[in-house]
């Protein structure tokens, strides 16, 4: 009987080891789970936004809501006019993904002064990178992370109709595929703009269905 209970045992033992690296490689891509900045409602995004200080109130942002934007992002350079934005923002139904140059320079200070108010959407690391920048903005990310898990980090990467030398890559694809390797954020966005007037004629871009 013991070789027979000795197998068991070394089954149980395998089996509870598996299933606790399982949870523990679970609770780590968990950890960074997209989360809905805005609830139940379905996010949509104003780009570029509210911009100067004399827009930077209430009102601007309750237009906004009552166009149907719920999240606003606002190119914001200085953390002061970050503060003053999350503070207009406050009961117009618009929340902020927020960026600023203090949170790639001073990143754990700046999220955790910001982390617990309740108008931050998310963090913006910056728009359109190449391959080149991935590194760098993974460790952007890691400072983000290491002191806010509970938000969304986001960034926004280039069209498909960038030539992929400039991209840094050999084409659109092995750049996507880097970006999700690399840098590994909880969503993927990319712009693009498929209706252009070429010479006067207005048509829309067939990579756009790819």
């Amino acid at each position: 009987l013991f070789p027979t209970q000795a197998r068991r045992m070394t089954r149980n033992i395998l089996a509870a080891l598996f299933l606790s690296a399982y949870i523990m490689a679970n609770a780590q891509v968990n950890r960074h789970a997209y989360r809905n900045p805005t609830g139940k409602e379905f996010p949509i995004l104003a780009w570029y936004s509210v911009l100067g200080d004399g827009n930077i109130t209430p009102e601007r942002y309750k237009e906004l809501r009552n166009a149907g934007f719920n999240i606003s992002f606002s190119h914001f350079y200085d953390i002061e006019d970050m503060a003053k934005g999350l503070e207009a923002a406050q009961g117009t139904g618009v929340k902020l993904m927020v960026m600023c140059d203090e949170l790639e320079k001073n990143t754990a200070e700046t999220v955790n002064r910001f982390k617990n108010d309740p108008m931050v959407a998310g963090w913006f690391l910056r728009d359109e990178p190449t391959s080149h920048e991935f590194g760098r903005l993974r460790e952007f990310r890691d400072r983000v992370y290491s002191a806010d898990t509970t938000h969304t980090v986001y960034l926004n990467l280039l069209p498909s109709i960038v030539n992929p030398k400039d991209l840094g890559t050999k084409d659109y694809e092995e750049y996507a595929q880097r970006f999700v390797d690399e840098v590994a954020l909880p969503q993927i966005s990319y712009d693009f703009y498929p209706i252009v007037d070429e010479g006067g004629k207005i048509h829309v871009r067939p990579q756009f269905y790819e």
